[in-house]
């Protein structure tokens, strides 16, 4: 998205050529556009005991780290997945599910 923003200044500050206001209300709002911190949108997905599908949840977070973290407490007791557009960034199984899986058939997912 930065370079998006960059371009478009680059395209305006030489179509402004000569009209020094524009050239300064240009770099005013590319300085504030530098400055806004950048947020981007993850998904969890989370599923029933029985594997279908039960709620999404949408969170915005800085980076991959955060988001990690923040899906790790919200998925709570359910199977989930964290997802950033069609990217899937991590899957969280229900340790509870998964502790008695393994002890009923002796091995460990």
């Amino acid at each position: 998205m930065g370079a998006i923003w960059n371009t478009l200044i680059g395209i305006m500050w030489v179509l402004t050529a000569g009209h020094e206001r524009f050239r300064g209300l240009l770099m005013m709002l590319g300085s504030l556009l530098v400055h806004i911190p950048r947020h981007n949108v993850y998904r969890i997905d989370t599923f029933r005991d029985d594997g279908h599908f039960s709620c999404v949840q949408r969170i915005e977070c800085a980076d991959e780290r955060e988001a990690v973290q923040k899906a790790r407490q919200l998925v709570n007791r359910q199977d989930g997945e964290l997802w950033e557009s069609d990217h899937l960034i991590a899957r969280f199984p229900d340790p509870t599910r998964t502790t008695e899986a393994a002890s009923v058939d002796g091995s460990s997912r």
